[in-house]
C-alpha cells in the first residue's frame, strides 16, 4: 500500500487481519476486471480500446513497479484478484459509455485484491531478469 500512495491510480485495501490460510481486508469497490472489459466494449471502438489500452499500461506499470523497484510482488496477480473503478455518472446506473470515457482518459483505478502472497526476488535473480 506505502508504495502505491493516493493518486498513482493503483489501489490496494488495507490488512484488517491475517492469520494462515486467510486475509482480511477492507471493502473496496469497483467492478471485477472481466466485467469492466465487458462494459468496455460496449463503448465505441475507439474509446474502448483507448480504454482497455489504459487498463493494461495501469496494471503493467504496476506489477514492473513491484518488481523492479520495490522487489516486493503480488505473488497472486491474476484477473480475479483485479477490480477496475471509475465514477460512471448518471447515479446508480453503469452507463458503459461514460465509464469508457473515464478510464480512456486515466480517470480510475486499479484496485489490487488479496495480497497475502508477497514475493521477493534475490539479488541474483534481479540481475538475471
Amino acid at each position: 500500500r506505502a508504495n502505491f500512495p493516493p493518486r498513482t491510480g493503483v489501489v490496494f485495501p488495507e490488512a484488517l487481519a491475517a492469520q494462515k490460510g486467510a486475509l482480511v481486508e477492507t471493502y473496496e469497490p469497483g467492478l471485477p476486471l472481466e466485467d469492466a472489459l465487458k462494459l468496455l466494449a460496449r463503448a465505441d471502438a475507439d474509446t474502448a480500446t483507448a480504454a482497455k489500452r489504459n487498463v493494461a499500461k495501469r496494471g503493467l506499470r504496476a506489477l514492473l513497479q513491484m518488481l523492479f523497484k520495490d522487489n516486493f510482488a503480488h505473488g497472486d496477480m491474476h484477473a480475479g484478484n483485479l477490480l477496475v473503478r471509475a465514477p460512471a455518472g448518471g447515479g446508480d446506473a453503469l452507463d458503459a459509455r461514460a465509464f469508457a470515457a473515464r478510464v480512456a482518459a486515466g480517470d480510475f483505478d486499479l484496485v489490487v485484491l488479496d495480497a497475502g502472497l508477497v514475493v521477493e526476488l534475490a539479488p541474483r535473480d534481479l540481475r538475471n531478469f
